[in-house]
C-alpha cells in the first residue's frame, strides 16, 4: 500500500470524519496544571455524553522537535518536513513559534474503545 494511502487512513480520514478538534494552549506553569484539571473534566464530560476523545499528539511532538532544533530521525530531510509541519500547524492554530500547547485531540462518536482502563466506583477506590 502506498505511503500516502496509509497516512490518509491513519490521520486524514479520521480527522475529517470527527465532530471537532480541540487544542489546549495554556500559558505558564500554573496554566498547565489547570489544563490538566480541565482535560480530565472535559474527558469525563465527553464520555458521559457518549463522545470519545482521540489524542492527536503527533503534530505537537514533531512541532516540539522542530522548534527545539532537535534531530529525531534519519534521514535529515525529515527534520525539514517537521519544520514545515510545525509552521502549518501554527498557521492553523493561529499560534506563534514560542506558544506552548498541552493537548490536542479530535472529538466525536465512535465505537467504544476495547483497550480502555476500568473505571472503579468511589467505594472500590477508598480503603476500608
Amino acid at each position: 500500500m502506498p505511503r500516502e494511502t496509509i497516512e490518509k487512513i491513519l490521520d486524514v480520514i479520521p480527522a475529517l470524519a470527527c465532530a471537532s478538534h480541540l487544542l489546549m494552549r495554556p500559558a505558564g506553569l500554573l496554566a498547565h496544571v489547570r489544563a490538566g484539571v480541565a482535560l480530565q473534566r472535559l474527558w469525563l464530560t465527553a464520555a458521559s455524553l457518549g463522545l470519545h476523545l482521540r489524542p492527536e499528539m503527533t503534530p505537537l511532538v514533531f512541532r516540539w522537535y522542530a522548534r527545539a532544533q532537535r534531530e529525531f530521525s534519519f534521514p535529515p530531510r525529515l527534520a525539514s518536513q517537521a519544520r514545515a509541519l510545525a509552521t502549518r500547524f501554527e498557521s492553523l492554530a493561529e499560534a506563534k513559534e514560542d506558544d506552548s500547547f498541552s493537548f490536542f485531540c479530535r472529538v466525536g462518536h465512535s465505537s467504544h474503545p476495547r483497550s480502555r482502563s476500568l473505571r472503579r466506583t468511589l467505594d472500590e477506590l477508598f480503603a476500608k
